[in-house]
């Protein structure tokens, strides 16, 4: 998908421009989205592979069939489980660098799993490996989105 490699040279770009804040537009900086970002890719890509294709299977998801058609998360309604926030106010710039270089190679990694990998996400249930992209490329988008709109009250 190169769409997503995309988002990540959006993101890397992002990261060299250093943080910035906007309570207007979020609660958190850009910094923050960024790493969040990050977070939720690596950890979608390795419970991906971690996964065993027997066990998928499909489950119908409303808020699934009604939110990825349109490519777009709505703001503020979701909450970020723990484990792809950081437990610290600070980031460095070289750390989210380096990150976003796991990132790239994980995501690079899922062309050798079989359609079947899974994961299961708190909100949209169990996503095979075609909507595991698809959600990760909308979830980057929307918060690229939103670092955007804090960047645009430079």
């Amino acid at each position: 998908m190169a769409k997503m490699h995309k988002l990540l040279d959006e993101l890397e770009a992002e990261i060299k421009r250093g943080d910035q804040t906007e309570a207007r537009v979020s609660k958190s900086g850009v910094f923050w989205h960024i790493d969040h970002s990050l977070r939720v890719i690596h950890g979608i890509c390795k419970s991906l592979q971690k996964s065993d294709p027997a066990e998928y299977r499909y489950q119908f998801n409303k808020n699934r069939a009604l939110l990825f058609p349109t490519g777009k998360l709505p703001r503020g309604v979701g909450r970020a489980p723990k484990v792809v926030v950081a437990d610290h106010p600070h980031f460095e710039a070289a750390a989210l660098l380096e990150h976003l270089e796991n990132c790239r190679k994980a995501w690079q990694d899922l062309e050798n799993l079989p359609p079947k990998a899974w994961f299961k996400h708190p909100v949209f249930s169990n996503l095979n490996l075609k909507r595991s992209k698809r959600f990760l490329y909308i979830h980057t988008l929307h918060h690229l989105k939103i670092i955007r709109d804090i960047r645009q009250n430079d």
